[in-house]
Order: structure tokens, then sequence, then C-alpha cells
């Protein structure tokens, strides 16, 4: 009887969806005039107008679906994959998906990347498209967007009975956005039950960046129970890149948020300049000289490959403000709080005051009350009307020790909401952005004797940018010359936290030894080649003097994999006088040196670097020619036309290895090529290399998340049993199975378990994992290392 009641309140929720049009017209109407103004550089334009499609840089595959073929294109079999430093794989262009494209086979996602790498925005951003009913979400059929910050909310706050859905979803409806009306507010409770029954929300959860691991575990814990309730919600969740606990126990599948690299740059500063021109430019009194998009771009990005949608906004802002104070991130970040804040002496401190709390307290919001009370400035010389009327006035105090309060106090609060400096969530109120926040943080601890809210407690991502912020101002010195001196293996990743920091921090002696340290990383072969990786584009985005000179002696190691490293190292730096060098290293004994050769050159970009692909690509052997054509699919100014020069020339090698690099070439008009050359091409081996790759592209890519079945459904996992004639059987059983697996099984067997541990972080896998560091082949130890990031972001190491 019981279960005939749940089917029908079900059914009841499922039809109150359907007669509740009116309703749903109301929130999208609300929810996009939100959107326009939830992002940083909303005081000037719209998300719409400004927005570049977010894209990500997911795992690589190790295993498939039968039938399915791994990809081999260049990038892929050259440039480690990080999460936690994916600059290097964006600025050599690796394959990448759209957040349409990552949601299509049904997978929930954990979007994840450093403050300032444009999660919030690529959020809204599939927010805007699902309210706009693209075509590229219409895989999702309609589902209600439920944009929500983690912040100020008690997710542990929902009864024992998960039947009842009011209570159940309690935390949801606190977590609103503040700007919502509460006449909205009400109907989205009653509609909520039936649009979740029905599998209508897509739940868009932001702000786990912006809290330790210990208060995200009741979200996660939250989330689990949400998901079982209601199976069919639809999540993307945005945490830190090496620090979130229990969302892949939920089966989000993580991947990171792509940096911008120097074509993104360039269309976005175009996009910039020709609003400011439109909108902002006629309403200034007295306008800042014009700023030639194309000259911003050469001046921001010479010493940077990539760059982050939250540090170009505030430097393109600074540019056309006339008010930049320099090239770093420091800078750009100070032009902006000079901006938006009052231009009163005792503003600045109070707001270091509150950003050393939040950081303290280990919360990105506070109650409005405790906020006021940092913000409550006491005005001087009071009027003698305003004396008088004092005398007579009752005193108030706020609670707990906070500022006295009284009819001659300068309220900053609502001013600073106004600007969009601070935020209000529910009843708390935090910074518009944790860069912001950090920046005050780290700005404020050198005006502070110690930097006790920053060494005390546990290290969480905020910490990892207000440290950068810290050592830039003078402080934290303690702090980072300790962490930059730990050595825990397997993964080093104190280290690796501050070497955030080297772009901004002065030549102080635990700089100098980290810089150290992380060179000798380089030739370390104990050393995965991904760590290794890691500390190349840590070196490579300090900024300091003498690495492209390191990198050039390099090119000479006698280990393939340093001199692998060593030549996208050079590329990454732009280094003209590694050319000849990268030269000789075209033809390199070992394939993967070749690659990054080609790479580099193409990165490198002059006539002499270019020509040398070229000649490879018209006399090189079949592996040199695809590599060749392959690297010019990075460099649409040369590289393109070489590529359509090259499908019409006479040798058929050349013709064929065109092919490939045309693969790599995002364009219509690369796609037509193609489609040509497979059908009207005079020699069969072209036609045929043409057929496979257009037969390629029109299948789904091998990156796209898939969910994951019940462990003992894998398929490779019971192929493995069926060899040891075992059974694989529902929960503990399932899990003794996949941990022999990774002690007993062939080469793929292996790798898929290596990518199933990450989804059970609360098992203790570090015996089984850690091994495959080093006595597996490389793709093993890529496939362990990168189940040993997830283990440690989930709080496993």
């Amino acid at each position: 009887m019981r279960g005939l009641v749940q089917r029908l309140r079900d059914w009841r929720q499922v039809h109150t969806v359907e007669r509740s049009g009116r309703f749903e017209q109301q929130y999208t109407q609300w929810l996009r005039s939100a959107l326009r103004g939830w992002h940083l550089a909303a005081p000037l334009f719209a998300l719409e107008e400004i927005l570049q499609p977010p894209l990500l840089l997911p795992q690589p595959p190790y295993t498939l679906p039968e039938g399915d073929i791994l990809p081999d294109d260049i990038v892929t079999l050259t440039v480690p994959y990080s999460p936690e430093w994916p600059q290097m794989s964006a600025y050599y262009q690796a394959p990448t998906l759209t957040l349409p494209e990552a949601l299509s086979q049904g997978a929930n996602l954990l979007l994840t990347g450093d403050p300032g790498a444009g999660k919030t925005t690529a959020l809204l951003a599939l927010a805007w498209a699902v309210l706009q009913q693209e075509e590229e979400v219409g895989f999702l059929g309609k589902p209600l967007p439920l944009y929500l910050h983690v912040a100020g909310v008690r997710w542990e706050d929902t009864g024992e009975d998960e039947g009842e859905a009011a209570s159940l979803l309690a935390p949801l409806l606190q977590a609103l956005p503040s700007e919502m009306p509460e006449n909205l507010r009400g109907k989205l409770a009653k509609a909520l039950p039936g649009y979740l029954q029905a599998g209508r929300i897509l739940l868009l959860l932001d702000g786990l960046d912006e809290v330790p691991l210990e208060a995200q575990k009741p979200v996660a814990h939250y989330l689990q129970r949400l998901l079982v309730a209601y199976p069919h919600l639809r999540v993307v969740a945005a945490a830190a890149p090496d620090f979130y606990d229990g969302f892949t126990r939920l089966g989000l599948t993580p991947v990171a948020l792509a940096p911008w690299n120097a074509q993104q740059a360039l269309r976005f500063l175009q996009r910039w300049g020709d609003l400011w021109q439109r909108y902002i430019a006629p309403a200034l009194t007295t306008a800042p000289p014009p700023v030639d998009a194309l000259l911003l771009n050469q001046w921001l990005l010479v010493h940077r490959p990539v760059v982050t949608p939250l540090e170009l906004t505030l430097h393109a802002w600074a540019a056309y403000a006339g008010d930049l104070l320099g090239a770093g991130l420091p800078q750009a970040m100070e032009a902006y709080l000079r901006r938006m804040t009052p231009q009163d002496e005792r503003v600045r401190p109070a707001l270091h005051y509150l950003a050393l709390e939040l950081l303290a307290a280990g919360r990105s919001t506070l109650p409005r009350k405790r906020i006021g009370r940092h913000l409550d400035l006491e005005e001087e010389s009071p009027s003698p009307a305003e004396e008088a009327e004092e005398e007579h006035a009752p005193l108030e105090t706020e609670p707990e020790g906070g500022l006295a309060s009284s009819r001659r106090v300068r309220r900053l609060l609502p001013e600073l909401l106004e600007s969009g400096l601070l935020i209000a969530r529910g009843q708390e109120v935090g910074f518009v952005h944790p860069s912001v926040w950090a920046y005050l943080a780290g700005q404020g601890l050198s005006h502070v004797p110690q930097d006790a809210p920053l060494a005390q407690g546990a290290w969480w991502a905020v910490k990892t940018q207000v440290l950068r912020f810290a050592t830039a101002f003078g402080a934290g010195q303690a702090v980072a010359a300790t962490l930059a001196d730990e050595d825990r293996p397997p993964l080093y990743r104190e280290p690796r936290w501050v070497a955030h920091a080297l772009p901004d921090a002065p030549p102080v002696p635990w700089k100098v030894a980290l810089l150290r340290r992380l060179a000798d990383w380089l030739t370390n072969p104990l050393l995965p080649v991904g760590l290794r990786a890691d500390a190349l584009v840590a070196l490579a985005l300090s900024g300091e003097k003498g690495l492209d000179a390191l990198f050039r002696r390099l090119l000479g190691h006698r280990d393939p994999s340093v001199r692998r490293l060593a030549a996208l190292g050079s590329g990454l730096l732009r280094d003209v006088k590694a050319v000849a060098a990268l030269q000789q290293a075209l033809t390199d004994e070992r394939p993967e040196v070749q690659r990054a050769a080609a790479l580099a050159l193409v990165a490198v970009g002059t006539e002499e670097a270019l020509t040398a692909v070229a000649e490879r690509l018209i006399a090189g052997n079949d592996l040199q020619r695809r590599m060749a054509a392959e690297a010019l699919a990075n460099h649409p100014a040369e590289g393109y036309p070489a590529l359509q020069e090259g499908a019409q020339m006479d040798d058929l090698l050349v013709r064929r290895a065109v092919v490939y690099g045309l693969a790599r070439v995002k364009e219509p008009w690369a796609r037509e090529l193609l489609n040509r050359l497979q059908v009207e091409d005079d020699e069969w081996v072209v036609r045929s290399a043409a057929a496979q790759v257009v037969e390629s592209l029109n299948k789904p890519s091998p990156f796209l998340p898939r969910p994951r079945p019940p462990l003992h459904n894998e398929p490779w996992l019971l192929a493995f049993a069926a060899e040891r004639e075992l059974g694989v059987p529902p929960g503990e059983g399932a899990f003794e199975v996949l941990r022999q697996c990774l002690r007993e099984g062939n080469e793929e067997q292996v790798l898929a378990a290596l990518e199933r541990v990450i989804y059970h972080p609360d098992r203790d896998w570090l015996g089984e994992v850690i091994p495959w560091l080093e006595k597996g082949t490389p793709e093993q130890q890529e496939a362990a290392l990168l189940a040993l990031r997830h283990l440690a972001a989930a709080g496993a190491l």
C-alpha cells in the first residue's frame, strides 16, 4: 500500500510539472536577467555580450569500449595531462570538449580549475545555453537550470525521512540566490519536487573551491541523498583541482577547465574593445587613449603562454579604463580594487581584516551583521547638533565585541554590495570572487605581525591563492619556506602549491631553492613524467631568467623523456634561440621527442621554425610527415594555408599526412576539404585515410565522460574474473576482485582498474596503485599518477 501511495505521489508531481508552464516562464525570465549580472565584469557588460565559450580538458581515456579507437593525435601522445597544471595542454591545443558535449553521454561532472579559471562563468554559460534552447543542449530536453552557491547554507539540516521532499529540499531552497523574488521562490518550492521527479532539473553547484575539505563533506553527503531520491537529476559542480571530497564517490567525473590560449585571448580582447567603444567610451567625459587589442594581446602574452579569464578580464578593464598598474596579476587586482572601493583610507584596512577573518574561519561568507561590524567606520568631527543628539540617544553595541554603533557611522556594506565587490548569499555576505578575497587577505598579512590565519589549520585552495599574494607583499615567507621544503612522495603536493607563488614572489631563499628543486625534478627518472611536466610548467610560468638556456641544454640530455620535456619547455617560452636544436630533435631516435620538437617549433612560430616543420611534411618519413601536419594545425596564420596547399600537392604521402592535420582543425573548411579528399582524391591510400578520419570525427569523441556502471557490472572486471573462474558479487566482493585485478590484471585491465578507483576514494588503494608508478608501462605510470591525483584531492593522501 505504501508503494502505491508513493507512486501516486510521483505521478502527481510529474503532472504538476506539466501544468506549471506559467511558473516556468516567470522563472526563466528572471534567471535570464539575473545571469547577465553574475560575473566580474557585470558593471560594464552583460554576460552574453562578453562570454567566450568555455572549453574543457578531459582526461585521456586509457581504455574504451570494444570497437572504439584510442586517440593518437600528436598532443595526446606527447603532452602529459595534468588537471592541476593544465596550461601546457591548453597551450599546445590538446583535444577539448564543450560543456554540452561533456554532458551528452549522461555523466554528471566535477568541473575543476584554480580560482580565476572561469568555473562560475562556465556554469552560467551552460545555464544561458539551456535558457536560450541552443541546439547543442537539445539532448538535455528542457531542464530548469538551478544555480546554487554552497556558501551560507546548512547542508546537513534535512529530516531523517528521505521520502519527505520538503525536508530533503530545504537546503536547496536555502541556497537559492538572494536576488530571487519571494513570490517566485515560493512557487519554485512548490514546483521543485515535480521537476526533480521528472528529471528536469540541471543543478549547477558553485563554490566548492571556496571552502576547506571538511566543509565540503556535508555538501557531498547531501548531494548523495538527493541523487538517491532523484536519480535522474543532472549535476555540474565546480571545485578546485586538488581539493574536493566525496564528489567522485557520487560518480561525478572530474574534467579540467581549459585556460585561454593566445587565439582565445585575442577573440576576447577584440570583443571587449568593440563593446567598450560602443557602450563605455561615449559615456566617459575624459576617455583614456584608445587601446589596440592586438598590441595588448602581445603585451599580455609575451611572457605568458596562457592566461586565465580572470587575469585577462582585469588587465583589459584596466587598460581600457586607463588605470593599468603593471603586467602582473597583483597589479591588475590592485587597479580593480581602487576602482571598486570608496576613496577612504580606512576602507582597505577594514577589508583586510574581513578577508583575514574569513580565512581564519575557513568560510567564504559571514552573516550580514558580522560583516557590517568590520565595515562600519566612525565618522570624525561630528557637528554640535550631532553631538547634542548623540548625548540623548541610547548607545547600541554589536555582540561579540563589535564596533560601537551610532548615528555618526559610515556604513560601507551597502556601498560595497552596490559596487559588486561584495555579494550577498542568502543571509550572509562574501567577496565577489575568491581571488579578490585572497588578494586582500594576502595584502592584509603584510600588515600583521604573524601569518597565523595562513599557517594554522588544514590547507585548501584559497590558501594557495592567499600565499601567492602574501609573498608578493613580503608576507607568508615562513609558510612558503616550510611548504617548499616538504618531501612527501609520491605527489609532493606542498612544493607544487607553493610553485603558484613563483611569478610574483621576490628573490628570497625559499624561491631560489624551489626553482632549483623543480629543475632537478625535470631530470629525475624516478619521478613520473606527469609530475616532471608540472615542474616544467611551474618553471615556465615563473618568469625567471635563464630558463630558456636550461631547456636548450636539456635538449641534449641522454634521457629521451628529458629531451621531450625540454622541447615542450622551449616551445612554452617561444625560445627563438632553441630553433636550431629543435630542428635536430625533429630527427631524434625517439618518436616522442620528434613530436615534441614539431609542436615546439610551431609554437615558436618564426619563419625558420615553421619552414623546418614544413620540410618534414615534404621530405620526412611517414611518422614525421604526419606529426608535421598535425603540429601545423596549431598555427592558424601559417599552418592552415600550408595544410590547404599540401592537400593539392602531387605527392600522395604529403596529401595523406595532411589528412591527419586537417582532423585537428575545428573549422568548416577543414571538414569540407576532408570530405572532398575521401571522394575525389586520385589515390586510394589518401581516400582511405580521409574516410577513416571523417568516420572518427562523425563518432562521439573518445574523450566524452560516460556514467560508470556498478562495479560488479564492469565488462573488463567480469572478463578478469572469468579468466580466473571467479564471480563478481555486488558489494564488498566486487572491491576485492578489483584489488586483485590491480595486482594481477593484464595491461588493459590494470589501466581500467586505475581509472575506476578514483570513484571510490573512501577505500585505501595506495598499496595497489603506487607500485605502478615504478613498474608499469608509460601508460600505466600516467594512469596511476592520475589516480593518485584524484585520490589525494578527495582527501585520501
